[in-house]
């Protein structure tokens, strides 16, 4: 990651060993504890020298364990100031480097919505402030043209999330309708069922049931059934999620790859809605099964 030094304190991150750099430091990087242990093992390694694209660094501090970096999908191993960057380059000076992020802290009492609005206003200003005088046209029209986007940075900074948000939200919505026609099916399943059940239910009315009890008694029935493919689905949706994720992911995928598995949130959201389907199919076949004339079922 490349950074300014006030990233830091912003983020809340600390150091295991040594410090992190300030403006004065010019050849200076921060590691990793991770890639320390990776790097040097048993060794401190501070005081190290490490290059980047041929240009030496020293390591000077040690993020502590704990702080992964605000990209949701990897870490880092290596932070560098925007000077070593621009060294590595092989720039001068006067090349700016642009950052794509801006990490800031909400000021108390301010709402994002406050933040996004102050910063919106305050766009072109600020790109006409630090648009560099001597530009070709072609890239003075790019550079223009960028907006600014002001989110939360609860769920960090994510190209993929990025990259396949409209993608995910079109696949979600196949799958809720995959969801209602497979609710559908089960519906007329077990509406099926209920009829070749008549004879049975009729049976049980004619001996002195009440149509209150087989009522509940079918009902639980369904409830059982809606329970235990629950509990059948719980393991399948792991099974399938390691499988997929070893599969996209692969050895040679992100080091810290969001957890996918499903969540206590996950669990208690399906649970309502397998319940829901269960109650709903279940009323209506058992109200079919015991709304019929006796006569006719025997």
């Amino acid at each position: 990651e490349v950074v300014s030094p006030s990233y830091f304190e912003i983020v809340g991150a600390r150091a295991s060993a040594g410090r992190f750099f300030n403006e004065s430091d010019d050849a200076a990087v921060v590691i990793s504890e991770a890639y320390r242990r990776r790097l040097f093992g048993n060794a401190s390694g501070l005081g190290e020298v490490i290059k980047l694209d041929a240009t030496s660094a020293t390591v000077i501090g040690i993020v502590a364990d704990g702080f992964g970096g605000l990209e949701s999908g990897g870490s880092f191993d290596i932070v560098m100031p925007f000077k070593v960057r621009r060294a590595a380059r092989g720039g001068d000076a006067s090349t700016p480097i642009r950052s794509t992020q801006v990490v800031g802290r909400l000021a108390r009492g301010v709402s994002i919505g406050a933040a996004r609005a102050e910063l919106l206003a305050r766009w072109p200003s600020v790109q006409a402030a630090t648009l560099p005088g001597m530009l070709p046209e072609t890239e003075r029209q790019a550079l223009s043209g960028q907006r600014l986007t002001v989110a939360s940075l609860a769920t960090g900074f994510s190209v993929l999330r990025d990259r396949y948000d409209t993608t995910l939200w079109v696949l979600l919505a196949l799958m809720a309708i995959l969801l209602a026609v497979t609710c559908a099916n089960l519906a007329g399943l077990t509406l099926a069922r209920s009829l070749t059940r008549r004879h049975t239910v009729a049976i049980r009315l004619a001996v002195g049931g009440s149509r209150h009890r087989v009522f509940w008694q079918l009902l639980v029935d369904g409830i059982l059934l809606s329970t235990v493919a629950f509990a059948g689905a719980l393991p399948l949706a792991w099974g399938i999620i390691r499988v997929a994720t070893v599969s996209l992911v692969g050895l040679r995928g992100p080091t810290r790859f969001p957890s996918l598995t499903p969540d206590a949130g996950v669990i208690a959201a399906t649970a309502l809605l397998t319940m829901g389907i269960g109650l709903a199919t279940g009323i209506v076949s058992a109200w079919r099964s015991v709304a019929g004339r006796v006569d006719e079922g025997l």
